[in-house]
């Protein structure tokens, strides 16, 4: 179980409190800004400790430079996804061999 969007919301750490969760996604408009908004830099180091302590993964989204990934890898986030690694599409591409398979986990890579 993940939480979206973490720290969009005022409810965002009282999800992380309630619920048993795996991971949290950190919401982009943190992301984006950490080269140039202390403040999100602080936020982004606040959260990645905190999940840490909570034995949580991290992920990090709208990752649209180098210099973005090499900041959050600093900072100890494990995963991300954006822009940086492949543009959204219209459409999923997505292929079931038959009706009854069910969903299949994707491939999952840590920055290592």
């Amino acid at each position: 179980v993940c939480i979206d969007d973490f720290g969009a919301g005022a409810a965002a750490f009282d999800y992380l409190r309630k619920l048993s969760v795996d991971a949290v996604k950190i919401d982009g408009a943190i992301v984006r800004d950490i080269q140039t908004d202390e403040r999100s830099r602080a936020m982004l180091h606040s959260i990645v400790e905190l999940c840490r302590s909570m034995k949580l993964e991290t992920i990090a989204e709208m990752i649209e430079t180098d210099g973005v990934a090499a900041e959050l890898k600093t900072a100890g986030v494990e995963y991300g996804q954006g822009w940086l690694f492949g543009r959204a599409e219209a459409e999923p591409r997505t292929q079931l061999s038959s009706p009854s398979m069910v969903r299949r986990k994707g491939a999952v890579e840590a920055w290592g």
